[in-house]
């Protein structure tokens, strides 16, 4: 993480975001445009706030909510300069807010920030898909490098950079503490079973495991598994630190099946940096998409299988215990700072200015 991040600002002229609020803030999924709303802020760009688009759209009760949005970019539009720059957050709600920003591509810069990509969940080729949409943007941020690569070969033409891990920004300044040695694990999410199945499914882990989050199905969890309840997401507080946080998804503990395991292929989960936030360090599937940076940044360790933590944990040395700790709170204070978006933003914005000068020549 480049130390110049955290007193880079914006160079003049106008940039504008926009938002769509989520449904949810139980889960950490929903927390990450919130975030990145408050740090694109300090930066120097200008808040355009969509509202969620409701369900029931047509209900004369929903009418004049269903219609700000769109208002909101119509105004935008018509006061847009070539050389504003609009950051996005993927993806947006409502077909009527894609076909307006889709007419805002052509009259300034675009970056599409990617929270989703639910053309690899969904695989019908639908209009307004995934692909089609970022394809209009002059640059895409993408979660990781697979992502990355998914998108180069779908889209050749888009430039594309990489976050890595999303930021995660707190009031909560505690002093992070750990235990002498991890004694269990933690899953920490959605727990409905048609996302985490794994999690009804595991047998024969020792290790306990404690599992916070909505939708969970207590009845139907096996032994060894305890439900602790919800996690207030944007200020979550834990004890010691005692085992590691897991990034799982999909019916299987043994490899990622199903459409939620094969996403984390491409996906980096809200959960990771939530477990950084926390201090704790993580265990993540081995092919999933954010193995390699786990590794690499010594934050956690990568397993073919859930029923390799037993074995994992045990041969854990209190020197290996010690390092984890010291690179988690390093990667800790980086996303309760702002400072993978700001680097991310910092790139897409170098890549459009190269654009623009390119085309001066």
């Amino acid at each position: 993480m480049g130390s110049d991040d955290s007193a880079w600002r914006l160079d003049g002229g106008r940039a504008y975001y926009v938002l769509t609020r989520a449904y949810d803030t139980q889960h950490a999924g929903a927390k990450a445009p919130a975030d990145i709303r408050s740090i694109s802020l300090a930066l120097g760009f200008k808040p355009i706030d969509l509202p969620v688009v409701p369900v029931a759209r047509f209900d004369r009760r929903n009418l004049k909510r269903y219609l700000l949005g769109p208002l909101k970019l119509l105004k935008l539009i018509a006061r847009l300069r070539s050389t504003d720059i609009v950051l996005i957050q993927h993806p947006i709600v409502g077909r009527l807010e894609k076909r307006l920003i889709r007419r805002l591509c052509g009259r300034s810069q675009t970056i599409a920030l990617v929270h989703d990509l639910d053309i690899i969940r969904n695989q019908e080729n639908l209009e307004y898909d995934d692909l089609t949409f970022l394809s209009h943007f002059d640059v895409i941020i993408s979660q990781n490098h697979k992502m990355q690569e998914y998108l180069a070969d779908k889209i050749p033409r888009a430039r594309n950079v990489s976050i890595d891990l999303f930021d995660y920004l707190t009031t909560r300044e505690a002093q992070v503490t750990w235990s002498g040695s991890p004694e269990r694990l933690y899953i920490i999410g959605n727990l409905n079973p048609e996302k985490a199945g794994y999690l009804y499914a595991i047998q024969g882990v020792k290790l306990p495991i404690w599992a916070y989050g909505p939708n969970c199905e207590t009845q139907k969890l096996p032994a060894g598994v305890a439900w602790k309840g919800v996690l207030d997401m944007h200020n979550p507080s834990f004890g010691a630190i005692d085992g590691f946080g897991v990034v799982w998804d999909g019916v299987s503990a043994d490899g990622l099946e199903g459409v939620w395991g094969r996403y984390l292929l491409y996906n980096t989960p809200h959960k990771l940096s939530m477990y950084m936030m926390l201090g704790m360090p993580v265990i993540v599937p081995s092919a999933s998409a954010v193995a390699h940076f786990v590794v690499e940044s010594g934050i956690g360790f990568a397993v073919e299988s859930l029923h390799e933590a037993d074995d994992l944990v045990a041969s854990l040395s209190p020197e290996a215990w010690d390092n984890l700790r010291q690179n988690v709170l390093a990667a800790r204070r980086g996303i309760m700072g702002g400072a993978y978006t700001r680097r991310a933003l910092r790139k897409a914005l170098t890549t459009l200015d190269a654009v623009r000068d390119a085309d001066a020549h």
